[in-house]
């Protein structure tokens, strides 16, 4: 069954950086590479680029109400502003967490990419050296 997603399918290894895109999986198809190798890199390379951060978004957004509440209970009087405006506070904290996520996973996915790449070019030279 075919995914609905589209797929970035890698055939040569300057093509990996095609996987810092921001729709679809990652489908490597590198003839120097053995299959085993190939299916663990592309499973790691998928996990970064589904990396959504909700769950750093919603951690904050908890620790920022925890963090807020004592304010709130000795605000001598509620107004619909004053907690609207609490409220603006933990959604802008759940979306900078959520952003700050989905962007350090992006970062991981290039330095993960850099890292692959410069082990490749190094069994390259092994293997001409042997």
């Amino acid at each position: 069954m075919m995914s609905s997603q589209p797929q970035i399918i890698v055939r040569c290894a300057p093509d990996l950086w095609r996987a810092l895109r921001w729709r679809g999986g990652v489908t490597l198809q590198l003839p120097f590479i053995d299959s085993q190798l190939q299916t663990t890199t592309e499973k790691r390379f998928n996990f970064w680029r589904r990396v959504c951060g909700c769950h750093v978004g919603a951690l904050l957004l908890l620790a920022t109400l925890a963090w807020r509440i004592p304010y709130i209970l000795r605000a001598p009087e509620w107004t619909w502003s004053a907690l609207a405006t609490e409220a603006g506070i933990a959604l802008l904290a759940a979306l900078g967490g959520k952003a700050l996520a989905i962007i350090g996973a992006r970062l991981l996915l290039a330095v993960d990419i850099a890292i692959f790449l410069r082990r490749q070019r190094h069994r390259a030279l092994d293997a001409v050296e042997d």
